[in-house]
């Protein structure tokens, strides 16, 4: 995974490897930038953790654009990774 520490750029392009659409990842960067993390728990923020959620609602019911086979955890990780967290 080359996601490097605060480049949307890196996390972008890994994503969209995955196939996470543009829409989507507009949506990410939006929620990256208005809810940074808590350093002091290591929580994402609200818009973040909304964004993942969404993704992982729509993936399961099968009408994410992508599909089924996106793996929600490694997206998740994929942020992590963002953060600095791993």
């Amino acid at each position: 995974m080359n996601v490097e520490v605060g480049d949307f750029k890196t996390l972008k392009v890994f994503l969209q490897s995955k196939g996470i659409d543009e829409t989507d990842l507009g949506n990410l960067e939006k929620a990256l930038q208005s809810d940074p993390p808590n350093p002091l728990n290591g929580c994402l923020g609200e818009n973040t953790a909304n964004w993942i959620a969404d993704l992982t609602k729509r993936s399961l019911m099968g009408t994410l654009k992508s599909g089924r086979d996106i793996a929600v955890a490694l997206i998740a990780q994929a942020i992590a990774h963002y953060y600095g967290w791993s």
